[in-house]
């Protein structure tokens, strides 16, 4: 009986050659390949990972005369290794689609190199040429989610030339899926963006360059003492946390392979008017498949396995991250659609962004959302929490924000409004069917996950960023002090308001109950009317949770504000 391994299909001459050659790169790193079955026997038009320096990669598959899209700070990292090719390079901060179309400043990227000791942007010579005007061979994404997506569509819609990936983190899976997210303006609601998530295709092939997604360079500079060490050590820790955030992602699959039952039971057949376009139609069934569903369950145990790797930033821990992304995407290649690592806690992802009016670090507010959608399935929730503690991973709300700077929008009134209108949110985009559709959010079940949340999260967290007293993970962290102090006082003053609102709503409850308590003494008391009287309470309940947040959280705005002028 023939064997099936991760993103291989059958055992065929051609695909031998290259699991013996994966075999080898896994050796190297001590780490299994993947025992999982695919869908079916894979495709012959998928993509291919290098696991090489990005300079030879550029080498190797001859990408000269590329459009480079990227981010200053992807871009300085990796700036030595862009030597020699030939590129012109834009810079992205987001996926919106109107700052896409709207890009016309290009840089020359031969001058960079001739004046690496110049400060970003002055080292590189803007071009006159607007992007319509210019042909290029290829475009290459360099750095992390958003320069992927980004990439996508400049290679789809402007440039029209094949796609390379270069990730300098796997803090998402966007450099290997076939979709991008792409955020389109809501024709409904003025400044507001939805995140649509548009087909573009596999990329030619991916470059993972382990030293760079692992930041080996930085690490030993910090544990050498010298001058820098402290400000690579903060660098090192926050690229580390960005592939934990990864792993986030990934977690993802414990909760839609659950949606993803329920969705091919119960959404057979079913459609709803596309929310951007009425005259289409959105499709709600997504095909079940058992061996795909079984084979994920499997990645989540190997995940498991590599917990620890991933947490201390080694090379086993980022190269089964890029593994693991590589067969969730040919499965989904396969299949065209992706519901069985995207659903319900995406769908949460995206509410709670529109939520925070500020772009959140994906795996982490994944995680999150995993966190309460497990316990609203009932499936597995112990299992999703002991992973996301083994982990590392910081799901509380002092350090989503991929800006630093706009961390304080994001307050515990946020996650409540988020929770309390997950369901409208999910009936007015018209998301596929998951147990957010199946199962009513009541308030009382948001503020008992929430109370659950603020033990079970906060309780622990205070201690992970404790800065150790000595050695080399002491010289390493030295430079994190400031933000980890700062996260801890958001940590505390986030339990402190949480508890204090709780107390706020058991006396609003206390007092809606002594209201209504004759009526609800009455022995002919019908159900119905029973029903009618516990909700009002339990409204009373939330209001006063609701309202004491709101207030602490417009003292805080008004508190920032005041700060900036």
């Amino acid at each position: 009986m023939e064997k099936y391994y991760a993103g291989c299909g059958g055992l065929s001459q051609a695909r031998l050659a290259e699991l013996e050659r994966r075999q080898t790169v896994a050796s190297a790193c001590e780490l299994p390949l993947l025992p999982i079955r695919p869908l079916v026997k894979a495709k012959d038009q998928v993509f291919h990972i290098k696991y090489q320096p990005i300079s030879d990669f550029l080498k190797e598959q001859k990408i000269n005369n590329y459009l480079l899209v990227t981010a200053p700070g992807a871009y300085l990292a990796t700036l030595d290794q862009l030597e020699g090719t030939n590129y012109t390079c834009i810079y992205v901060t987001d996926t919106k689609e109107d700052t896409l179309c709207a890009i016309q400043t290009l840089y020359d990227g031969t001058v960079a190199h001739q004046q690496k000791d110049a400060s970003l942007p002055k080292h590189l010579v803007q071009q006159t040429a607007s992007l319509a005007d210019r042909t290029f061979e290829a475009v290459v994404a360099l750095g992390g989610g958003v320069a992927s997506d980004a990439g996508k569509y400049f290679a789809e819609n402007i440039i029209h030339a094949p796609l390379y990936s270069v990730p300098t983190a796997l803090s998402v899976n966007a450099s290997f899926c076939y979709k991008a997210a792409i955020r389109m303006k809501d024709p409904y609601k003025s400044g507001a963006y939805n995140v649509v998530y548009k087909f573009y295709g596999l990329p030619q092939a991916i470059c993972i360059d382990l030293d760079v997604i692992t930041g080996s360079k930085l690490l030993q500079r910090a544990q050498a003492g010298g001058e820098d060490s402290a400000t690579a050590g903060r660098q090192w820790n926050m690229l580390r946390e960005l592939n934990i955030a990864g792993a986030g992602d990934l977690l993802s699959i414990l909760t839609a392979t659950f949606d993803w039952r329920i969705n091919s039971l119960v959404a057979r057949g079913m459609s709803v008017p596309d929310p951007i376009d009425h005259r289409e139609t959105t499709i709600l069934e997504k095909p079940f498949s058992q061996d795909v569903c079984e084979g994920a369950k499997e990645l989540l145990s190997l995940l498991a396995e590599h917990a620890d790797d991933i947490r201390n930033g080694r090379k086993a821990g980022a190269m089964f991250l890029a593994r693991a992304y590589h067969w969730i995407a040919e499965q989904s290649w396969i299949m065209q659609h992706t519901m069985w690592e995207s659903a319900s806690e995406h769908g949460m992802f995206d509410h709670f962004e529109n939520v925070a009016g500020t772009e959140l670090t994906h795996g982490q507010v994944v995680a999150l959302s995993v966190y309460f959608m497990s316990l609203l399935q009932e499936n597995e929730h112990e299992r999703a929490l002991s992973m996301i503690q083994r982990l590392g991973l910081d799901i509380s709300l002092a350090d989503l924000a991929i800006n630093p700077r706009t961390n304080y929008k994001i307050a515990p009134i946020t996650l409540y409004d988020c929770l309390a209108d997950l369901k409208a949110y999910i009936d007015e985009i018209a998301y596929r069917y998951t147990i957010i559709s199946a199962k009513p959010i009541t308030k009382d079940w948001v503020l008992t996950a929430l109370d659950k949340y603020y033990t079970d999260i906060y309780g622990t967290l205070e201690e992970q960023c404790q800065i150790p007293a000595s050695g080399a993970d002491a010289q390493v962290c030295a430079g994190e002090k400031a933000r980890l102090d700062k996260i801890i006082q958001r940590v505390r003053a986030g339990r402190a308001d949480h508890q204090a609102a709780m107390e706020q709503a058991a006396k609003a409850e206390q007092a809606a109950r002594t209201v209504r308590k004759a009526e609800l003494d009455l022995p002919e008391l019908t159900t119905q009317r029973y029903m009618a009287l516990c909700q009002e309470i339990c409204q009373a309940k939330a209001d006063a949770y609701a309202d004491y947040l709101r207030n602490r959280h417009q003292v805080e705005l008004a508190a920032q504000y005041d700060s900036c002028q």
